[in-house]
């Protein structure tokens, strides 16, 4: 493992904040890479290239300073790292009292050392998945066998018949999206495990979802329904696009494609649909292409002069965004079961359509539909 100043300087920030000794590291050339000292930066520790050649830890007391080039009094020992010495750890001080516990702090120098490694090959692969993603997912790009060879790098199976899914917020700041990122990867790698997960800006995640048995219609909706109930208790404003399920590389742009567009759809509708599946799209855009007087005519039958109450309305949105589920609905929307039942009994009494009856419970979709489009074309 080579030791960059950008992994060991951190570290020594981090050390020096509880030690009350100047710390360095150097790299396996005795070349001091990050120190409490910036000063030091660049010099040659001599002491440590000794450390480093032996492999033993080297004691520098205050009168063999003056012996070693750019090293005082102290201890300094190498820092064995996946069976090679990558480096050395120098701590400034008397000999005797660093003794207690140099090697305590050298064991927590090199774990920190490969965490922070791990951690940095992370970082790496997911900047060149991300990359790969826009690549993939612009219409411009006709380079399919290049991006076949990234994703076989990337470890990504483009084999694998695959459904695209995509998560637009509105808004997300900078720093919301490391925590929208791993509860997206947790609900999904729980549910139905996941390809890749990237963020392409402008607040949309893009992730794929390997199918395999005959059950994958049914896991991919409860997992969709598990992530948006998620993201609903995280009290951020979602839309979720699920396209159809593809394969290889133009197989995925299209499912991305199928998604994106129904995350579209599903933002246009606003509350009252959440996740939206790419078959189920062209319902709503019939339902757009209804003229507005038909539209208002259909909401004002149903309402029969009644103001439409927003508590209502909100039930309504959340119990059809659980499928009908009673349990699930009260969870999400924080009240107990038998108030949720009283809602829905209130819905039947005051509009004469009881959302629990399927007639009726189609009605009222639609009607939720217009009612958020004819909002949506009045802004």
């Amino acid at each position: 493992m080579r030791i960059s100043s950008d992994l060991a300087q951190p570290i020594v920030g981090r050390l020096r904040e509880v030690l009350d000794c100047p710390i360095s590291i150097t790299n396996a050339k005795g070349i001091i890479i990050a120190s409490s000292d910036s000063s030091r930066l660049g010099a040659c520790h001599e002491a440590a290239l000794e450390a480093i050649t032996t492999l033993r830890e080297i004691q520098v007391t205050k009168e063999q300073a003056s012996h070693y080039s750019h090293t005082f009094e102290g201890i300094t020992q190498p820092l064995i790292l996946h069976d090679s010495c990558a480096g050395a750890l120098c701590l400034r001080g008397e000999p005797s009292k660093l003794s207690v516990y140099a090697s305590i702090i050298r064991v927590a120098v090199i774990s920190l050392l490969e965490t922070a490694e791990v951690t940095n090959k992370v970082s790496t692969r997911q900047r060149l998945a991300d990359t790969w993603v826009k690549n993939l997912i612009d219409s411009s790009s006709e380079d399919f066998e290049q991006s076949a060879i990234q994703a076989n790098v990337l470890g990504i199976d483009c084999s694998k018949l695959s459904t695209f899914v995509v998560i637009r917020f509105h808004p997300v700041s900078y720093s919301e999206i490391p925590m929208l990122e791993a509860a997206i990867t947790e609900v999904i790698e729980a549910g139905a495990g996941l390809q890749f997960l990237s963020y392409v800006g402008l607040g949309q995640f893009v992730f794929a979802i390997p199918l395999a048995g005959l059950d994958d219609e049914l896991l991919i909706d409860k997992t969709c329904r598990a992530l948006a109930r998620r993201l609903t208790n995280l009290k951020v404003h979602f839309h979720i696009g699920v396209g159809r399920p593809n394969r290889g590389i133009e197989g995925y742009r299209q499912s991305y494609h199928d998604a994106f567009h129904s995350a579209r759809v599903a933002e246009r509708l606003g509350d009252a649909k959440r996740i939206l599946y790419y078959n189920e799209q062209h319902i709503f855009r019939l339902l757009e292409s209804v003229p507005d007087y038909l539209r208002e005519i259909f909401i004002d039958n149903q309402a029969e002069g009644r103001d439409w109450d927003p508590v209502l309305l909100e039930t309504l949105q959340t119990y059809f965004a659980m499928n009908c589920h009673v349990n699930e609905t009260a969870r999400a929307l924080y009240i107990h079961r038998n108030t949720l039942l009283f809602r829905l009994n209130k819905i039947a009494d005051t509009y004469n359509l009881d959302p629990r009856k399927f007639h009726d419970a189609v009605v009222l979709q639609v009607l939720l539909y217009l009612l958020q489009l004819s909002q949506n074309d009045r802004r």
